[in-house]
């Protein structure tokens, strides 16, 4: 409904800022690497789903992931890269 449109609006509203704030990040050169930000959309689940016509918020598909850290609390920290990921 309504309300979740706006709730929507306000997520990819943030994201926009995180954008905004990445690429001042990148143009500072703070590190060697360019950090990206995967966008998210809005998308609705189709007719003849279980789901029809909820909305989500789906982000991209990510090809050669790698993750930081671990829901246990263990991170990375022996270079630079995987500390400013956190």
């Amino acid at each position: 409904g309504v309300l979740e449109e706006e709730f929507f609006k306000d997520d990819i509203k943030a994201v926009e800022k995180a954008l905004h704030l990445v690429e001042e990040w990148n143009r500072r050169g703070f590190v060697d690497k360019t950090i990206r930000l995967n966008i998210p959309d809005v998308w609705t689940f189709m007719e003849g789903s279980n789901r029809a016509g909820q909305k989500v918020l789906q982000e991209p598909f990510i090809d050669d992931y790698q993750k930081f850290n671990s829901n246990s609390g263990w991170a990375d920290d022996e270079t630079p890269w995987p500390r400013v990921m956190q």
